[in-house]
């Protein structure tokens, strides 16, 4: 599935004040404050909570600071125009964590890929949500086939 970028993803739908609350304070390495503001904001929002905690646990993070500061390096923004082989990209169309627009804006970066196929996965086909849950069968067929015809032609 696509990714941009994680921490862009992360704040997306997070109210504008937050989004600029926590970016300037990542800038500013006010990881103190940073902290309490979550802290106090996890206390009142539950999927705020559970995308921290679980966050931190992924990204093996002692604090939400820390977590913040290592999303940030999960970007494919500065070496898209690198890739050379054939691509894959795939997409929800209603996902809950990977915006539709990163899968746009992803997919205009590959400048340089050999071949690029995109597919986004919809309500119709069950497959809409992230890393299209709900039908997994045929984004693995998807993804097959794509393999296969790669190949094949090889």
């Amino acid at each position: 599935d696509v990714c941009w970028d994680l921490f862009e993803a992360a704040l997306s739908t997070r109210p504008a004040a937050m989004r600029l609350a926590l970016r300037s304070l990542l800038f500013l390495r006010a990881g103190r404050l940073l902290d309490a503001l979550i802290e106090r904001r996890m206390r009142r929002d539950r999927f705020m909570q559970w995308a921290v905690e679980h966050g931190t646990y992924v990204f093996a993070a002692s604090r939400p600071y820390e977590y913040f500061r290592r999303m940030r390096e999960f970007t494919t923004r500065y070496i898209s125009h690198l890739v050379r082989q054939d691509y894959l990209l795939l997409a929800g169309a209603e996902d809950h964590y990977m915006p539709l627009d990163h899968f746009h804006r992803q997919a205009r970066a590959l400048t340089a890929v050999r071949s690029f196929t995109g597919r986004v996965f919809t309500r119709h086909e069950s497959a809409h949500t992230h890393c299209q849950c709900g039908n997994l069968e045929l984004a693995l067929r998807v993804i097959l086939d794509w393999v296969d015809e790669r190949t094949a032609s090889a």
